[in-house]
């Protein structure tokens, strides 16, 4: 069988052009119908998988999208022939077991990455498209198991997070609760677009059936297993089983995107542009650098700030008039900074704030002035006292 395997997957190498691809795949996929045996046809789904996962490095960018193709198809085939076999319960199992062993496998030892990607993308889709309705809610939780096992014990954040979005959340958003009647009749009247000729529109609706309980038990069970279960992993779990609870109940768990409305100042957002800019200027002043002058603001503004120094002046001379506070001996080094200044250079801003989280276009604005009014400061410091010393 192995050897059968690599056969077919150079020959699928060596195709070329689509139509003739697309054909060789369905040549390919239809060979598991010829066996008799279930064993033996499980051993071929088996081997079919351990092969692509064997090759799957050696697959350049221009040959990765026909073998995607082939393992679309030969999944589509493997729930054809499920649904031949009418969905016995014993031979469900075992399929899904020996889908554990590669594309479905929590360990990435076993199966690439990029499998494990695919294969959960397309997973529920051709499941649908095979299954439709007819297929009950208690064996359609049977093809979910491997996947919310996938989702205690998998290592890999950025898997967990992708079964997560394509799997599970998935099926809350196509939820009758989800689907907002008003929106599926406006895309219905939306007429297709981007057909071949001779190429029809699909009217067929793929469904499938779900008890949202019953997934929500499902993982509370596996979050719950200290053995299974990965820490970090848990709070995934119970999150989702709180979705499908909600779901259960007639509540839609999934939030809408928050969209700003128009009443809003886009001045009092931050963008990128401000911090980055006031970021180099820091650096700038801890290179020993100045930066370049910032235009002038409005005359508003201007006086607004004049405003609230006077005040701060006036407030500060009340208070030390009241503490009888002696002045200083040399009112010359009264704007003196409090960092060090070096002599062997520009004076280099030591404890200069590192922005890390602003929320208003004013609060980098004041930071910007206030670095570069301390490296002026500084600046003309040393060059007293350089005058000084001469």
């Amino acid at each position: 069988m192995v050897v059968l395997w690599k056969g077919l997957h150079y020959c699928m190498w060596m195709a070329d052009k689509p139509l003739i691809q697309e054909e060789l795949a369905d040549n390919i996929c239809s060979v598991m119908h010829l066996f008799q045996d279930d064993v033996q046809m499980l051993l071929f789904i088996q081997v079919y998988f351990d092969t692509t996962a064997r090759e799957w490095a050696g697959i350049d960018r221009l040959r990765l999208d026909k073998f995607m193709m082939l393992m679309r198809r030969f999944l589509r085939q493997c729930f054809a022939w499920l649904q031949r076999k009418k969905w016995k319960k014993p031979l469900l199992k075992r399929f899904i077991m020996t889908l554990c062993k590669a594309p479905i496998s929590p360990s990435g030892n076993k199966c690439p990455d990029g499998i494990r990607y695919h294969f959960a993308d397309i997973y529920l889709e051709e499941l649908a498209r095979t299954a439709g309705t007819a297929l009950s809610p208690k064996k359609v939780l049977i093809f979910l198991h491997p996947y919310i096992k996938f989702l205690a014990m998998c290592p890999n954040k950025g898997l967990v997070s992708f079964v997560r979005s394509r799997i599970f959340e998935e099926i809350i958003q196509l939820s009758d609760i989800g689907i907002n009647p008003e929106d599926e009749k406006e895309m219905a009247a939306i007429q297709a677009f981007g057909l071949q000729t001779g190429e029809k529109p699909q009217e067929d609706e793929f469904c499938l059936r779900f008890n949202y309980e019953s997934i929500s038990r499902w993982l509370i069970h596996f979050a719950s297993d200290t053995k299974k279960c990965l820490e970090r992993n848990r709070k995934i779990l119970y999150e989702l089983a709180k979705m499908f609870d909600d779901l259960s109940r007639g509540i839609y768990p999934l939030k809408d995107l928050e969209i700003p409305s128009d009443d809003e100042d886009p001045n009092d957002l931050l963008e990128d542009e401000d911090i980055q800019r006031v970021v180099n200027e820091i650096k700038l002043l801890n290179r020993g650098e100045l930066p370049k002058k910032r235009k002038a603001k409005p005359a508003k503004e201007k006086k607004n700030k004049k405003q609230k120094k006077a005040k701060m002046s006036e407030e500060s001379a009340d208070q030390t008039e009241q503490q009888g506070s002696p002045a200083r001996e040399h009112p010359e080094m009264e704007g003196e900074p409090e960092s060090p200044v070096q002599m062997n250079g520009f004076a280099r801003f030591v404890n200069a704030p590192t922005p890390i989280a602003f929320t208003r276009k004013g609060a980098a604005n004041r930071l910007s002035e206030a670095v570069l009014a301390t490296g002026a400061e500084q600046q003309q410091k040393v060059s007293e006292l350089r005058s000084r010393e001469k």
